[in-house]
C-alpha cells in the first residue's frame, strides 16, 4: 500500500498571507451582502473594513520586515563566526606545518653534519 505524502514548501509565507487576505476579503463581502442593511450602511461598513484591513496589512508587513532583518543579522553573525573559525584553523595548521618543516630541516642538518 502506497502512502500519500504532503509536501510543504518553505518560504511560501507570501502565498499563505495572500490566501488569508483574499479569503478575508471574500468572507467580508459575502457577510456584508447577506446582512439586512441599507446601501449607505453597507458602503460605510465596507469603507471601515477596508481601512481596518489596510492597517492590518501595513502592520503585518512591518512585523515581517523586522523579523526578516533580525534573521539576516543573525545569519551574518553566524557566517562571520564560521569564517573567523576557519581562518583561525587555517593559521594554526600553517604554523604546525612550518614547525614540522623546521624540525625536519634541523634533523636533516644534524644527519648531514
Amino acid at each position: 500500500m502506497q502512502e500519500d505524502k504532503i509536501i510543504v514548501k518553505r518560504g511560501s509565507f507570501g502565498s499563505l498571507f495572500s490566501g488569508f487576505l483574499i479569503g478575508g476579503l471574500i468572507g467580508a463581502v459575502l457577510a456584508l451582502l447577506a446582512a439586512p442593511q441599507s446601501g449607505a450602511e453597507t458602503r460605510e461598513l465596507l469603507r471601515e473594513k477596508g481601512t481596518e484591513l489596510k492597517d492590518q496589512v501595513v502592520d503585518t508587513a512591518g512585523q515581517t520586515r523586522e523579523r526578516a532583518q533580525k534573521v539576516i543579522e543573525n545569519a551574518r553573525g553566524m557566517v562571520s563566526d564560521v569564517a573567523q573559525a576557519a581562518r583561525d584553523r587555517a593559521s594554526e595548521m600553517m604554523h604546525r606545518e612550518a614547525d614540522m618543516m623546521d624540525n625536519t630541516s634541523e634533523k636533516m642538518d644534524k644527519m648531514v653534519d
